[in-house]
């Protein structure tokens, strides 16, 4: 049997409350309700019957904090100290209602204490107060599922197994086998949902551990907040579908999210924004692996993010065709997705009039004329951002186009359509290939490669005559997109994802290793070192093909 240490199950401290005095209404939903620290879980207290608005602090006061890790693996010892930062000496009390799981008590020395089997796995909130001023602290109890040890017993119950190493848990009844819609159940946040899912992707179809899409009744739309501490996911909110993107091609298990918050960065935010967050699934009550979870872009999703009315046209770029240069041909490379139930236009007649534009246009009728096509924003974007991570097999393919049927301008007007994009698949991306072998930080941004499978980039910089795009990209990388801003997220969401990845491993990493069979793949920590040193030594070849600009 597999055995988890526990030592990566008790990894994180959580202790939420109410405040004590009044909080600023912008520092809510930053996803950090963790406690100041491993040993110093201050908790944030209240009065109870307190009203809004400035309190006097009353000269008995207790200010509970706590004082230990509440975070476990099945089989340890919970022990957390609860105690007044004042210094008062209180004999704590917990209220009868809710009742706490058997075994999980409040003993005479104000120790929560819990011996726990392996069949406890649970997320609960314990409210300690102080009897005589009614001050309370939220200690958040999580006790993670010991998957692998001989003699763990399967999640009890899904419903209140609500996250899993400061992580979201999703438990799906079965995993689907063919890429056709099939009837599931899915338990997220204590909710339980019928769906219908499926199997996706082109190359991950043949893994192990496989990518699913996940699609919502309309009238019980998918919900999900970011744990305490996740300060680098996403909240996502009434969706009709999403999708569970494998980390089976990823050893570092956060390069697709990571090539997510950087697009999300890129620019001025007036393009489509990709949501995600990073998940344990568990398929038909057993843990199943890390995941991550993507926002999954159809026509909603557009009309969601950029406001555009949702009868238009999407088309999917499936493979390197897909380059804006069949003029002949405008469907090779792509596929309609998500179609509407009326075409406002003819399929792909649309895009067919953008792609021979771009092969017959002049010099100066491509500069001025190609946004009465597609928002050259969302082009340059595209530009910076693919070629930024090294994500060369989202140059021009795994790309996303959407028309809609009626377009408005900012005053209301209405005029013609043009495209938008949205980016997808970053598998290849921060020094690896889509088959995971290493890739170098000196790949060209301007040359080769991306030039052959993007037409609009080419002849973007070829109409260039200034420089504008390279100043342009240059500042991107320098503020935006900086070699900190990135690094910054990368170690954050490793931070946020490690315990879980460790798990994870301890499942799938032989199979990692066997099905690529690269001399050079490594372990987790190796990995992540590598993505570590490949963005600092991307970032510097980036400041030589397009300088940060100088400043006053």
């Amino acid at each position: 049997m597999l055995r988890v240490a526990t030592s990566i199950l008790a990894v994180l401290l959580t202790v939420t409350g109410c405040p004590l005095f009044p909080v600023d209404d912008g520092d809510a939903g930053d996803g950090d309700g963790a406690g100041k620290g491993e040993g110093e879980g201050e908790g944030e207290v209240a009065f109870e019957g307190e009203g809004e608005g400035e309190i006097e602090i009353p000269a008995d006061a207790c200010d509970p904090v706590v004082d230990g890790s509440a975070s476990i693996g099945e089989g340890d010892v919970l022990d957390v100290l609860i105690r007044c930062a004042t210094g008062k000496l209180v004999d704590f009390e917990v209220p009868s209602i809710p009742v706490l799981p058997t075994g999980l008590s409040l003993d005479a020395d104000n120790h929560l204490r819990w011996t726990t089997d392996l069949d406890d796995a649970t997320v609960v909130d314990v409210e300690v107060r102080d009897p005589e001023t009614r001050e309370k602290v939220i200690v958040h109890v999580a006790v993670a599922d010991a998957f692998g040890v001989e003699g763990n017993v399967p999640v009890v119950d899904p419903l209140t197994y609500t996250e899993e190493l400061g992580l979201p848990v999703l438990f799906l009844s079965a995993q689907p086998q063919r890429e056709e819609y099939v009837d599931a159940e899915l338990v997220a946040d204590g909710h339980r949902y019928a769906i219908e899912t499926k199997l996706r992707g082109a190359s991950s179809l043949g893994y192990p551990k496989r990518s699913f899409t996940l699609k919502f009744d309309t009238d019980d739309r998918f919900n999900l907040a970011p744990r305490a501490g996740q300060t680098t996911a996403s909240a996502f909110v009434d969706k009709k579908k999403v999708v569970l993107v494998s980390t089976f091609d990823d050893h570092a298990y956060v390069r697709q999210r990571l090539a997510y918050q950087v697009w999300n960065r890129t620019g001025d935010g007036g393009h489509v924004i990709i949501g995600s967050t990073s998940v344990a699934v568990y398929v038909d009550g057993l843990y199943f692996g890390l995941y991550a979870l993507v926002d999954h872009v159809d026509r909603d999703l557009f009309e969601e993010s950029l406001g555009l009315d949702d009868g238009g046209q999407l088309y999917k770029a499936v493979n390197h065709d897909a380059s804006f240069r069949n003029a002949g041909n405008p469907s090779a490379g792509y596929e309609r997705r998500d179609e509407p139930d009326v075409d406002a236009v003819a399929p792909f007649s649309d895009l067919g009039a953008l792609i021979t534009f771009a092969n017959t246009a002049t010099d100066e009728e491509f500069a001025t004329g190609l946004g009465a096509f597609i928002d050259v924003d969302d082009v340059i974007d595209w530009w910076v951002f693919a070629t930024a991570i090294a994500g060369e097999d989202s140059y021009g393919k795994n790309s996303y186009l959407y028309r809609p049927a009626t377009q408005t301008d900012d005053s209301g007007v209405e005029v013609t359509p043009v495209f938008r994009f949205a980016p997808w698949d970053f598998n290849q991306s921060f020094g690896q290939s889509w088959q995971t072998s290493r890739v170098g930080a000196d790949m060209p941004i301007d040359s080769g490669w991306p030039m052959q499978t993007n037409l609009l980039w080419e002849r973007l910089l070829r109409s260039d005559d200034e420089n504008a795009l390279r100043e342009r990209y240059g500042s991107e990388i320098e503020f935006a997109l900086g070699e900190r801003e990135v690094a910054t997220l990368f170690e954050t969401m490793v931070q946020e994802t490690e315990a879980a990845a460790r798990k994870d491993a301890s499942v799938w990493a032989d199979d990692y290793l066997g099905y690529f069979g690269h001399a050079d793949l490594g372990d987790y920590d190796s990995e992540v070192e590598l993505v570590r040193g490949w963005i600092a030594a991307r970032w510097s070849f980036l400041r030589t093909q397009a300088p940060p600009p100088v400043l006053d």
